[in-house]
């Protein structure tokens, strides 16, 4: 695993511009500062004036409607279309806020990582960063949004943890002519082993789901039980790694 990679990751597409990093983050942080309260999630993201704003200002015009319909939002977005956006949205503020950096996985560890069970012990998140981004091998792993949606490969994740909870936040189809990418999360308090991979996964938890996708041998994450478990996976994989110089 290392700390650099060529590829295009979402930061680069979507939030390395002057829209999110001059004028939306930092006013993010001025009212987190104002207020003296951390932004630790996705909630409290949106408990300020200016995380509602960003959000806001992110929503496609396809997924708003009548803001007064049943399990909408005030945005006009569906509570589950919210959910995803202010997950992403936190994400990338905190790997902005804490200068976090971005983690190439190659092949051999992921398979390595999902295929042999490996339980890591005596190890906890608070031991990995607080927050970043792993880059995955390209058409590894794949995922969907939701049973309906076309299955896509998994580019990678955010993730960013404060010791009582984990967020993940999995982009999947990243790709520069498309401009974007979908999303699954997944938060949870983190569990009192530390981390979400001390037990034995469910039998075929990763097990590939494409049609023809075990001639290559390829990896599925469906559940977001199954991401938790998969990112604490590589965070302690990267935490077994020697701290960079300097």
């Amino acid at each position: 695993m290392s700390s650099s990679s060529t590829r295009q990751t979402p930061w680069a597409l979507v939030f390395d511009a002057p829209f999110f990093l001059e004028d939306h983050f930092p006013r993010i942080t001025a009212d987190a500062e104002a207020r003296g309260d951390p932004v630790a999630d996705a909630s409290s993201l949106l408990a300020l004036p200016a995380g509602r704003a960003l959000l806001d200002a992110v929503l496609p015009d396809d997924v708003r409607g009548p803001a007064a319909a049943p399990g909408r939002a005030a945005s006009g977005a569906s509570a589950f279309v919210v959910d995803r956006y202010a997950a992403l949205l936190f994400a990338a503020y905190r790997f902005w806020r804490d200068e976090a950096a971005e983690h190439a996985c190659d092949e051999a560890t992921v398979r390595a990582l999902l295929e042999q069970s490996t339980l890591p012990a005596d190890w906890s998140l608070t031991q990995a960063p607080a927050s970043g981004y792993v880059i995955l091998p390209r058409n590894l792993v794949w995922s969907r949004v939701d049973d309906s949606a076309p299955a896509e490969p998994l580019d990678g994740f955010y993730w960013v943890h404060g010791g009582d909870e984990l967020t993940v936040v999995a982009a999947l189809g990243v790709r520069a002519e498309r401009g974007g990418f979908s999303v699954l999360d997944a938060a949870a308090p983190v569990p009192g082993a530390g981390h979400f991979a001390a037990d034995l996964p469910p039998e075929g938890e990763f097990d590939n789901f494409l049609p023809g996708g075990e001639i290559q041998k390829l990896f599925g994450v469906r559940t977001s039980e199954a991401l938790l478990r998969f990112a604490s996976l590589v965070l302690w994989q990267l935490g077994q790694q020697p701290a960079p110089d300097g």
